[in-house]
């Protein structure tokens, strides 16, 4: 009986390095039952992988947030991560033209220091909620512009990518991206990507 294929080899066929795959690795992608799932997820990570390379190439403060950011990890101590739901949906006003569709969320666990990758469909709102009672303040930063984000959510324009939002404790006195991130002790990054060619990390409904 074929079998799905492991997360290397799902890569390597995704990446067109399949030249020393051997034929089962498709017969069991082609035959299980996950195999369609699982090839989206390799097609996912592939583009997250190009994505984000590009856009440290493309926007070096990015490289600069991380670094601190991982600056920031030891002095965090013993609360080593913070949960954070990101939920992605339409704009609120396709609710009032009567679509009823429940947005489907997805949650990210970060570790305090960390920043991490989502890819979001163009249009789509993402809100970031704290889930075991942190109290947080937010933050945005784009090429051309930072400032704090009271409610913690951003709509993802087509060309506004990357997005950073920033989540630090809340009674840090900053008024900026940048005045946050240099006076943090404390700090998580989720950096949004437009997503293309359907694929997506936080899909709205459909």
């Amino acid at each position: 009986m074929s079998r799905l294929p492991d997360l290397l080899t799902l890569d390597a066929m995704v990446a067109g390095l399949d030249d020393d795959v051997e034929g089962e690795a498709w017969d069991g992608l082609l035959c299980a039952r996950e195999g369609a799932a699982a090839w989206a997820q390799a097609l996912e990570r592939r583009q997250r992988l190009e994505q984000s390379a590009l856009a440290w190439v493309a926007h070096p403060w990015l490289a600069d947030a991380r670094r601190t950011l991982r600056g920031l990890r030891s002095a965090a101590g013993a609360a080593t991560s913070v949960a954070l739901e990101a939920l992605a949906g339409r704009d609120p006003v396709f609710a009032q033209l009567g679509v009823t569709h429940e947005p489907p969320t997805q949650r990210v666990t970060a570790a305090w220091g960390r920043m991490e990758v989502a890819l979001v469909p163009p249009d789509t709102v993402v809100s970031l909620r704290p889930l075991q009672g942190e109290r947080l303040r937010y933050f945005y930063k784009t090429a051309t512009g930072e400032g704090p984000l009271p409610t913690g959510s951003w709509k993802l324009e087509r060309g506004d990518a990357p997005v950073v939002l920033l989540a630090v404790d809340a009674a840090l006195p900053a008024r900026t991206f940048s005045e946050a991130l240099a006076g943090a002790t404390r700090a998580v990054a989720v950096l949004l990507l437009e997503a293309s060619s359907g694929l997506s990390t936080l899909r709205h409904p459909t």
